[in-house]
């Protein structure tokens, strides 16, 4: 199916060889008639598990076509801005879609982040008070959600600088003052990243 859609909108077949890969690092790779973006979504699922999927973006002039691993509407507020008949997001191009997308998968990097600083203060609690076993198993499990979180967090640092620097008429540079709002996003959830990995150490 992919590769037939592919084909109709004729995409590079490197790129449709790239949605289906699930596995990418977070980048963004031009192409003469495209741009092509893959980002990182977290999110806990309701056993407290930190789980990771692949969102794949293909930019071209007058189409944007979002791939992702899950059926669930991440992209549901966007979508309402466009029924809503929001000029900005009508009249930006694809480029300014492919932001509004962007922003809606870093946006959701914060609740996870709340979400491990619940986590890491329990655990100081419950290890001042009286250290267990599961305490440290519970440890070395944030730890890996941290660092998972910061493997992801810093390719999208670069993907988005990426953006930035392209000289392309899909961003047009009325959308790069947005892109520049994500790259601050993205540099909080690292700082808050960085200080949540000196907290597990220390505990």
């Amino acid at each position: 199916l992919i590769a037939e859609l592919g084909g109709r909108l004729r995409i590079h077949p490197l790129v449709v060889e790239d949605v289906a890969a699930i596995g990418q690092r977070p980048k963004v790779e031009e192409y003469p008639d495209c741009l092509f973006v893959v980002l990182h979504r977290l999110e806990m699922n309701g056993d407290g598990r930190l789980e990771l999927e692949q969102v794949s973006l293909v930019i071209q002039e007058q189409l944007l076509l979002s791939a992702r691993q899950r059926p669930e509407d991440l992209f549901a507020p966007v979508r309402e801005r466009l029924r809503g008949g929001k000029p900005r997001i009508r009249k930006g191009g694809s480029g300014y879609l492919a932001y509004a997308l962007i922003d809606t998968v870093v946006d959701h990097y914060f609740p996870v982040l709340d979400q491990i600083g619940d986590r890491i203060e329990e655990l100081e609690a419950s290890i001042l008070d009286d250290p267990t076993d599961q305490d440290r198993a519970a440890l070395h499990a944030l730890k890996r959600d941290v660092l998972m979180i910061r493997r992801s967090t810093l390719p999208m640092r670069d993907m988005v600088h990426q953006l930035l620097r392209l000289e392309t008429p899909l961003i047009r540079d009325e959308t790069r003052v947005y892109l520049r709002d994500v790259a601050d996003h993205v540099a909080q959830v690292i700082d808050v990243i960085d200080s949540s990995r000196e907290m597990i150490s220390s505990l």
